[in-house]
């Protein structure tokens, strides 16, 4: 399969990686371009639409099919308190929102778990 790129269009790219202080010029001058979209009302109304839909019904927690388990209510109830404690509703609309507005954004969650082999 031939490339789809000529040598000079993807030789920028590996130049950066080869100077990471370029990588991070390069990144931080896309970083403010995107920024100055944020501020653009209409560009700012689409992502917020999109993420306010995305978010707007939120999930509701069921465990199993359906049965009428004793422990399954429980772990719902534990399930749905605690989206409720850490506000899981606002988090993913925050990721949705700058997702929308710079292309990512990771949620982190921290188990507390310190044995490496266990973070593999």
């Amino acid at each position: 399969m031939a490339c789809l790129l000529a040598e000079s269009d993807y030789m920028p790219l590996i130049m950066c990686l080869k100077r990471p202080q370029k990588l991070l010029e390069t990144y931080r001058s896309a970083y403010a371009a995107l920024q100055e979209l944020t501020q653009n009302a209409l560009v700012s109304a689409c992502v917020r639409t999109v993420a306010d839909d995305m978010v707007r019904n939120w999930i509701d927690v069921t465990y199993g099919d359906g049965e009428s388990d004793a422990e399954g209510k429980e772990n719902d109830l534990a399930l749905t308190a605690a989206a409720k404690k850490y506000d899981l509703q606002a988090v993913f609309h925050e990721a949705a929102l700058m997702s929308g507005f710079f292309g990512g954004y990771l949620v982190y969650i921290d188990t507390g778990e310190d044995d490496p082999q266990r973070l593999r």
